[in-house]
């Protein structure tokens, strides 16, 4: 199974991300795969494949790491493009001065180092994403990077986060041929511990 640590946008975040990549939909059409509102998520860090036992083994070291952030401020801004496989939208700081500012970074960085959570150092995926699309069979000819150029002036609504989730992916078990996502635990950011 894959597993990633994700922190979810609340629906109006993602309502106003879907008002604008409503464009990019029509234009670019059905060759992209339009990843679905209700799985979107910001993905935090991606432990990849791991044998089925592992998450438990995650557990632990994911909460000591969540267990040292308060609440985090967020904005979806900016975008990007893996490999000419998939288009996602950035997360920052919220910009407003509020809970969190600035933490984000550090967040992905202890996750990347942590003790007990070894998967992560795997994949190159340490940026904070929210991925929008991805290619499909079909879409040979649709060029990500310049619909990634289009995106990268979004700027959305700033929010608090207020858990990560550890969630394991099943790629082509969920709806259309997608990946079928699934929270195996949720871990708050209070602001205790280190």
């Amino acid at each position: 199974m894959r597993l990633f640590a994700a922190i979810r946008p609340p629906v109006p975040v993602l309502a106003q991300l879907g008002a604008a990549t409503t464009a990019l939909r029509i234009g670019a059409g059905s060759p992209l795969r339009w990843v679905p509102t209700e799985q979107q998520h910001v993905t935090v860090a991606f432990f990849g494949e791991v044998p089925g036992g592992a998450a438990s083994d995650l557990e632990g070291p994911l909460a000591r790491v969540v267990a040292g952030f308060a609440p985090l401020e967020l904005r979806l801004r900016g975008a990007g493009e893996f490999a000419g496989r998939s288009l996602w939208v950035g997360v920052g700081d919220g910009g407003t001065g509020g809970p969190g500012t600035g933490d984000l970074p550090r967040l992905l960085a202890l996750m990347a180092a942590a003790d007990g959570l070894p998967y992560a150092q795997e994949r190159d995926r340490r940026r904070a994403h929210l991925s929008v699309a991805r290619r499909s069979r079909r879409a040979a000819d649709v060029d990500l990077h310049a619909l990634a150029r289009v995106l990268s002036v979004y700027s959305g609504p700033a929010w608090v986060a207020e858990e990560v989730e550890l969630v394991a992916s099943q790629l082509g078990a969920g709806p259309g041929g997608g990946p079928l996502h699934e929270v195996i635990d949720r871990f708050p950011l209070r602001g205790y511990g280190t």
